[in-house]
C-alpha cells in the first residue's frame, strides 16, 4: 500500500516573516511613491513660483515709466521671491566697453554684507572683467558656486569677510545687445540650476523691452527736435533753450546772452545750378563747420572767452542760428567778443566750404543781438538778430552787422515803408515821368524819352525812385511795379505821334528780378501786343550788373525781343563788374554813359579819355551811344566833339509828366 507524501504546513514563525517582508515592501512602496508625490508637488509648485515670478518682471517691465523703476522692482522680485542675500544692477557704457554700479541694489538681509554691497555699487568691470564683465562679453549667464575659490571673481576676498558662497549674473538684453548686468548673492554654497537660470534669462529679456521702448522713445523726442539732414537741434529745441536761457537772468544781466543768426550767401545758385542733392551737402558742411569751431571757442576759450557756451541750430533752409550763453563784460566789451566769435565761424566755414568746387563761391552773413532789459521776451531778440542779418546780406557777402537801435529805427522804417508800397500798389499811387533824349548836334532834336517812375505818397508828397526803389527790390514788389511800368510806358509811347517822319522811342528800365523772371520775354511782347506800340520803339535799359549775373541768360532773352525788333540798352556802363571782357558777348543795341563819367569831363582831364574810350569802343561793335546826366553847354559841347550821339540831362529838359512831353513832341 502506497501512502501519499503530505507537507507539512509552514510554521508560525514562517508564516509571520514572510507577512512582514510583505508589509515591508508595500511599506516602502508607499514612502516611495509619497515621496515621489511630493517631490513632484515640490517641483511643481516652484515651476508655479517662478513663472509666476517671469510674469511680475513681465508685468513690471510694461508698467514702468523709467529704466531705474523697472530694474528696482526686478531686483526686490527677484531676491524676495528665489531667497537671493544681496542684487546688484550695472549699467553698459554707451561704447559697450564696461559695466559699471549704478546705485540701484537689493538686500534681503543687510547685516554682515553691506562691505560686499559697497564694493559693487559703484565698481566698473571691462569687457571679459570679472562676473559682470563675462556676462558682457559672452552675453548670457554665469553661475559661480564657490565665490572664495573662483580665481575669475575679483570681488572674492569681500565675499569672504562678507561670509557670500554663491553668486550669478545675467544679462539685460536689447535684442541682442547687453544693456546691464544683474548679479545675485547668497550665503549658501548652491550648484548651478538650469531651470533658474532659465528664469533669471527670460527676465532679462522682458527688461530689455524696457531699454528698447525708451530707445524708442528718445528717437522719436530726438527726431522732433533735430534737423533730419544736418543733425543739429531744429527751431523747436533753439527756442526752448532760448527760452530757458532768458527766463533764467534777470533783466540787468541779459548782456550774457546772445544770438547770432547765419545766412548762407550764394547758396541759391549751387541748388539751381547743381541740384539739391549738391546743396544738402553744402548744408552738411556748414553744420559741421559750425560743429567744430564752437566745439574749438568752448574749449579752448578762445577769444578770451572764458566759460561761454555755445549751442547752433537749424532753423530751415539754408539759416542757421547760435546761443551764446554766460558772456562777461558790458554791452560794448560783448559786443567786441561777438564780432570775435563771428570772425572764428567765417574762417571756419572758409575752410569747410573753400575745399570743394561745389560750395566754393557760398560764405556767410551773420547778424546778431545781445540781449538788453529792453527784450521783454525772446521773440524781439530773435526778431533783431534776424533785422542784423537782412542788413548784414543787404550790404554784401561775408558781413557781420549788430543790431543797434539806430539800426532797429532804420530797418522799422524799411518795414513800415514796405507796407505803405504794398499798399501803394493797390490804390495805383505811380505815375511815370518822362525825360527827353535828344540828338547832340545843333537841332537838339527829341529822339525819345526815358520813362522815370514816382510815387504819389499821401503823406509825404511826390517821390523819386531813390526813396523806395531798393526797398521795392528787397521786398519783392518791384515785379509788380516792373511790370505797372512797363505797361504804362508803352501805352503812353503808343499815344505819341511821329516828329520830322520819326515815332520817338521809349526806354523803360528793367529791375534785376524782373528781368531774371521765368517767362519774361513772353510777358514783353504780350504787354507789346496790348499796348499796341511799335516794337521798334522800345528801348529795355538793363544795368551792368544785371546782364553779367548769367550772361548765357541775358543773351537768349536780348535775342529773344530782338526777333520783334524790341531793342535793348546797357545802362550804367563802368560803375560796377567791369563788363570789358563780356561785352562783345552781350548783343545790346545801346550803351548808356553814366552820368558820373560825363561830370568827370573838363575838357583836359582824365574823364574826357574814359568817355573817348567808352565812345571808341561803343563804335567798335555797332552800339548807339547816349550820354547821361548833360547839365551844361560845356558837357554838351564835350561830348559832341568826342562824338557821342545822343544825350540827356537837365541842360535839354527835366522828367516830365507825360502831358508834358507830348507838347514837347508837339512844338
Amino acid at each position: 500500500m502506497i501512502h501519499a507524501l503530505v507537507a507539512e504546513p509552514p510554521s508560525v514563525e514562517t508564516r509571520l516573516a514572510r507577512a512582514e517582508r510583505t508589509a515591508h515592501r508595500e511599506r516602502t512602496a508607499r514612502l516611495e511613491a509619497e515621496r515621489i508625490a511630493e517631490h513632484g508637488l515640490r517641483t511643481l509648485y516652484d515651476s508655479k513660483q517662478r513663472l509666476q515670478l517671469l510674469q511680475h518682471i513681465t508685468g513690471v517691465a510694461n508698467r514702468a515709466r523709467t529704466i531705474p523703476e523697472a530694474l528696482a522692482a526686478a531686483l526686490e522680485a527677484i531676491c524676495e521671491r528665489m531667497n537671493w542675500t544681496i542684487g546688484n544692477v550695472l549699467m553698459v557704457s554707451e561704447d559697450r566697453s564696461y559695466v559699471e554700479g549704478c546705485d540701484i541694489w537689493r538686500a534681503t538681509d543687510a547685516s554682515g554684507v553691506m562691505a560686499f554691497i559697497e564694493a559693487s555699487r559703484r565698481a566698473r568691470f571691462t569687457t571679459g572683467e570679472g562676473l559682470p564683465g563675462r556676462v558682457l562679453a559672452k552675453g548670457r549667464s554665469e553661475w559661480i558656486a564657490d565665490l572664495g575659490n573662483s580665481s575669475m571673481f575679483v570681488r572674492a576676498a569681500e565675499a569672504l569677510h562678507c561670509d557670500l558662497g554663491t553668486g550669478c549674473a545675467f544679462p539685460v538684453l536689447a535684442g541682442d545687445e547687453v544693456v546691464a548686468v544683474l548679479e545675485f548673492y547668497m550665503r549658501q554654497t548652491v550648484t548651478e540650476d538650469p531651470e533658474i537660470v532659465e528664469i533669471l534669462e527670460q527676465a532679462g529679456v522682458q527688461l530689455g523691452r524696457v531699454f528698447e521702448r525708451d530707445r524708442a522713445q528718445r528717437a522719436l523726442i530726438h527726431d522732433a527736435l533735430h534737423d533730419p539732414l544736418t543733425g543739429l537741434p531744429n527751431r523747436a529745441l533753439f527756442n526752448d533753450r532760448l527760452q530757458e536761457s532768458f527766463e533764467r537772468l534777470a533783466p540787468a544781466r541779459r548782456h550774457a546772452l546772445a544770438v547770432l543768426v547765419l545766412d548762407l550767401d550764394g547758396f541759391k545758385l549751387v541748388n539751381d545750378t547743381l541740384g539739391h542733392h549738391a546743396g544738402d551737402r553744402v548744408l552738411i558742411r556748414v553744420a559741421r563747420a559750425l560743429r567744430d569751431a564752437l566745439a574749438r571757442l568752448e574749449t579752448t576759450g578762445g577769444c578770451g572767452l572764458g566759460g561761454v557756451r555755445f549751442s547752433s541750430a537749424r532753423m530751415g533752409g539754408d539759416e542757421f542760428t547760435i546761443l551764446v550763453e554766460d558772456l562777461a563784460g558790458e554791452n560794448l566789451a560783448t559786443r567786441g567778443v561777438i564780432d570775435m566769435i563771428a570772425a572764428a565761424l567765417h574762417r571756419a566755414l572758409d575752410e569747410n566750404l573753400g575745399s570743394t568746387s561745389e560750395s566754393a563761391h557760398v560764405g556767410a552773413s551773420i547778424g546778431y543781438a545781445i540781449g538788453s532789459a529792453a527784450h521783454v521776451n525772446v521773440d524781439q531778440l530773435l526778431r533783431d538778430a534776424d533785422l542784423a542779418m537782412y542788413e548784414a546780406k543787404a550790404g554784401g557777402r561775408g558781413r557781420t552787422v549788430g543790431f543797434t537801435d539806430a539800426l532797429g529805427e532804420t530797418l522799422r522804417d524799411r518795414a513800415r515803408l514796405t507796407n505803405e508800397l504794398r499798399d501803394a500798389i493797390e490804390r495805383e499811387e505811380f505815375e511815370l515821368d518822362y525825360q527827353p533824349i535828344v540828338t547832340l548836334d545843333a537841332t537838339e532834336a527829341v529822339r525819345g524819352f526815358e520813362a522815370l517812375i514816382r510815387w504819389n505818397h499821401p503823406l509825404r508828397g511826390r517821390l523819386l525812385p531813390a526813396d523806395f526803389i531798393d526797398v521795392a527790390e528787397s521786398s519783392g514788389l518791384i515785379l509788380f511795379l516792373g511790370d505797372w511800368v512797363l505797361r504804362e510806358a508803352c501805352a503812353t509811347a503808343a499815344s505819341w505821334p511821329a516828329t520830322g517822319g520819326q515815332a520817338p522811342f521809349i526806354s523803360i528800365n528793367i529791375a534785376a528780378r524782373q528781368f531774371a523772371q521765368p517767362g519774361f520775354a513772353a510777358r514783353v511782347r504780350q504787354i507789346v501786343l496790348e499796348t499796341g506800340v511799335e516794337p521798334t520803339r522800345i528801348r529795355l535799359e538793363l544795368t551792368e550788373s544785371t546782364a553779367i549775373v548769367d550772361i548765357e541768360h541775358t543773351c537768349a532773352v536780348i535775342q529773344e525781343i530782338r526777333k520783334w525788333g524790341v531793342q535793348t540798352s546797357l545802362d550804367d556802363f563802368g560803375t560796377g563788374f567791369s563788363s570789358l571782357s563780356s561785352l562783345h558777348r552781350l548783343p545790346f543795341d545801346v550803351l548808356k554813359i553814366d552820368r558820373s563819367f560825363v561830370m568827370a569831363m573838363d575838357g583836359q582831364g582824365k574823364g574826357d579819355g574814359i568817355v573817348r574810350a567808352i565812345v571808341a569802343l561803343a563804335r567798335t561793335i555797332g552800339m548807339t551811344i547816349v550820354a547821361e546826366g548833360i547839365e551844361t553847354p560845356a558837357q554838351a559841347q564835350l561830348l559832341i566833339e568826342l562824338g557821342c550821339e545822343l544825350g540827356q540831362g537837365y541842360h535839354f529838359g527835366r522828367p516830365a509828366l507825360a502831358s508834358h512831353a507830348a507838347a514837347l513832341l508837339e512844338r
